[in-house]
């Protein structure tokens, strides 16, 4: 079985491709590669993990950052899926907060396929329904989905994602496992501040101009942004272990 396991950014990226690229099958994937939009790896199950149960050695993984939603990412994703015939996918990153029972760092999980499921549950993750939005979520678009449709979370990949694949005609099974980085009255206020998305790549913007203008224009954003990069650092701290530890239990349950 081959999983294709998608990050939106190259912070949601970065362990696993820190701790697994050196083991990437030749030719497959990307020369050097280090965890940017569009980089991608695959790697055998039985060479990430010692002592895999006997029907598990066979199992691959191909892992790829796909850039954050919109229509570029979502169709790099569908080729990386297709093309490196991915008989299910795991989409693995942060999400925003929608129920107030959630705090940064505690890890949810929207799955129907039964192995993602126990693997999530197995490093502590609750299941949860995420919800998409095309934009980074503010606090009254959290509070709007937690209201309206008893959203708990917030990204923006999955639904894009998945009407990408459904359009080419495929039936793969689509999977989450999300680590919370932001409460539910959280507002980092990002798209103030100078941070974008390129929709011709799907990759994260930054502009040092931006972000000093939207601080002259709204000097009490600042405080918020940093609150919010503090509490979303402690939250990778977390998710930087438990995807590790999240993708070798799903490599050891069995079924699909």
């Amino acid at each position: 079985m081959k999983t294709l396991v998608v990050f939106p950014t190259k912070f949601e990226a970065k362990a696993v491709f820190s701790k697994f690229a050196h083991l990437r099958l030749s030719p497959a994937g990307s020369p050097e590669p280090a965890g940017l939009v569009g980089d991608f790896f695959e790697a055998r199950a039985a060479d990430m993990f010692a002592g895999l149960p006997e029907n598990r050695r066979g199992d691959s993984f191909e892992f790829f950052v796909s850039g954050v939603g919109c229509a570029a990412s979502a169709s790099a994703f569908s080729v990386r899926a297709l093309s490196g015939g991915a008989d299910c996918v795991l989409l693995a990153g942060f999400a925003g907060g929608c129920n107030p029972s959630l705090k940064p760092g505690d890890l949810v999980f929207d799955a129907r396929q039964e192995r993602a499921r126990r693997a999530a549950m197995s490093v502590g993750a609750r299941p949860a329904k995420v919800a998409g939005l095309d934009k980074i979520a503010g606090v009254q678009d959290k509070a709007a989905l937690f209201s309206s449709n008893g959203a708990d979370a917030v990204e923006m990949e999955a639904q894009i994602f998945k009407r990408e694949l459904r359009a080419r005609g495929a039936d793969i099974e689509l999977s989450q496992f999300r680590c919370i980085s932001d409460a539910f009255d959280d507002d980092a206020a990002l798209e103030k501040l100078g941070f974008g998305t390129d929709l011709s790549s799907g990759d994260m913007t930054f502009s040092a101009g931006g972000f000093l203008l939207g601080a002259l224009r709204n000097p009490g954003l600042l405080a918020g942004f940093f609150g919010f990069v503090l509490r979303a650092w402690r939250a990778r701290r977390v998710y930087d272990s438990k995807i590790i530890e999240f993708l070798e239990a799903y490599s050891r349950f069995g079924g699909n």
